[in-house]
């Protein structure tokens, strides 16, 4: 495939699998929100998930960033 300026089939596969990746997360974050007293964690666990959620979700959204730069 001919790179149209700065973008090739790799990066474009890159860019659409890190934003699969990045909704992968938010349906993630939304079901244990939306579950959360069925899930039985103390505060400190729930706390700890939903931030190792986002900054997942910073790091994937960094890296998309990064993508998209032409």
């Amino acid at each position: 495939m001919e790179d149209l300026k700065g973008l090739n089939g790799l990066k474009l596969r890159y860019i659409k699998d890190t934003a699969t990746h990045i909704n992968e997360l938010a349906i993630q974050m939304e079901w244990a929100f939306r579950n959360q007293d069925a899930l039985k964690l103390n505060n400190q666990e729930k706390e700890e998930f939903f931030s190792k959620m986002v900054k997942e979700m910073e790091k994937s959204a960094e890296y998309l960033k990064n993508y998209i730069e032409v």
